[in-house]
């Protein structure tokens, strides 16, 4: 019954684990782990936007833009994974998630409960920005713009 869903998967990872072959292990645990987080996303965006249309909240087009967002950053980010460019699929699915989120946000007219909005956007950064990335510096996914230095004290380049 399910032999057709384990074949696909096992190909899946197999063909993660080749791209990732030379790599440690932990490079490619990584890999497999952003790879099935970003299938998960493209699986439960178009079931979100079926929930959505029988439920009918507020402000649908505002909420079809966001998945259309997330939707995207995860389907760029699977590709980068597929091409073992793991740290830019990592940083660039990060920046999918929060840039179009504050963006939307910011060109909202109003909110019902402005708080709880806050609440939820500030709990949201501290997932996707403050988590380690997928980069092998870890930490903010900005890291490729400037890194710190204790010896040169401070903050270098690292263009």
């Amino acid at each position: 019954m399910f032999g057709p869903l384990f074949r696909s998967y096992a190909a899946f990872v197999a063909r993660i684990d080749g791209v990732y072959g030379s790599r440690s292990y932990f490079v490619r645990l990584k890999a497999r782990l952003l790879a099935a987080f970003t299938v998960l996303l493209v699986i439960w965006v178009p079931l979100n936007v079926l929930k959505m249309i029988w439920v009918q909240p507020p402000e649908i087009p505002r909420r079809l833009l966001i998945n259309a967002f997330i939707m995207a950053g995860a389907l760029v980010a699977l590709h980068q994974v597929r091409r073992g460019r793991l740290e830019r699929a990592g940083d660039g699915l990060a920046l999918a998630l929060i840039i179009p989120t504050h963006v939307v946000l910011l060109l909202a007219p109003s909110f019902r409960e402005p708080l709880s909005v806050a609440i939820q956007m500030f709990a949201f950064d501290l997932v996707f920005l403050c988590s380690p990335s997928f980069s092998p510096h870890g930490g903010f996914p900005f890291w490729f713009w400037a890194s710190w230095s204790p010896r040169r004290g401070g903050f270098i380049s690292t263009f």
